[in-house]
């Protein structure tokens, strides 16, 4: 706080990761983050660091441990965090992460979108449909909200055509997640101006809602 910061601070982040390489390391570093007096800005300026370090594997390997062990640190992460995980974490961990992302974060709608993106693209061949499903609702939410809205329909129509024939095989388990899917393909078609499928698309939400 006294010296202006280097930017980029390539001296202290080799320090850092060659300090990470002794034992116990990460862990110490897990238990100072659970402090309670560690706060906010404390916990987001560790996050930036580690990411600035991720250059080295003892480094990304303790960020990774952190979202790990505590996904919703996640709320704390900086784009460049957001890109060691696109880049180099498990999908187990990169779809953690992206439950934990704030629900609207100016600084994160385009690396949010990213990583929606990221996760899709990485699915298993044939994933389970709820999956799927699941993954393009993310995408859908996450390109509308980085201001491609037309985009965000594809997605969108598809998650909700996957969850309208799970409902017709599975109506107990995946009415739900159908209305849910109405629901948001009634606001991206709103949001392109096609307002009377909207309105279709919206009673047809509010019906199995009502039922």
């Amino acid at each position: 706080g006294v010296l202006p910061p280097l930017t980029p601070d390539r001296f202290a982040e080799d320090f850092i990761a060659g300090h990470l390489r002794q034992p116990q390391a990460a862990e110490l570093l897990g238990e100072l983050l659970s402090d309670r007096q560690t706060g906010p800005a404390a916990t987001r300026q560790c996050l930036i660091m580690l990411a600035a370090a991720a250059r080295h594997p003892a480094a990304r390997a303790a960020l990774f441990e952190l979202l790990t062990a505590g996904p919703q640190l996640a709320i704390h992460a900086t784009p460049p965090v957001l890109r060691v995980v696109i880049d180099h974490a498990s999908p187990a961990l990169a779809a953690a992460v992206q439950g934990a992302l704030p629900r609207y974060s100016t600084e994160l709608l385009r690396p949010a979108r990213d990583l929606a993106q990221h996760l899709l693209d990485t699915l298993p061949p044939d994933p389970p449909a709820e999956q799927r499903a699941s993954q393009l609702t993310w995408l859908g939410v996450r390109l509308a909200e980085a201001g491609d809205k037309r985009a965000a329909l594809d997605p969108t129509r598809e998650a909700t055509g996957i969850y309208r024939r799970l409902a017709a095989a599975e109506p107990a388990a995946y009415l739900p997640d159908l209305a849910r899917a109405l629901n948001n393909l009634g606001v991206r078609l709103s949001e392109v101006g096609d307002e009377r499928a909207a309105l279709d698309t919206a009673r047809e939400a509010t019906g199995i809602y009502r039922r």
